[in-house]
């Protein structure tokens, strides 16, 4: 969870990134699904299966 929403800077909730990576992913934990233009969760491998997903 980012900071900007809530999250904490404690190791659990911090992710290792590029410097790149870490620019373009910004604040995002929705996105449209482009098949029914609703807001979904987006990935999160810390608390979902890939298989799930």
């Amino acid at each position: 969870m980012p900071k900007s929403l809530g999250g904490s800077d404690e190791s659990e909730n911090l992710a290792l990134a590029c410097h790149r990576c870490n620019e373009r992913h910004y604040n995002f934990t929705k996105g449209i699904d482009p098949e029914t233009q609703q807001e979904v969760s987006l990935f999160n491998p810390r608390q979902q299966h890939w298989s799930e997903h």
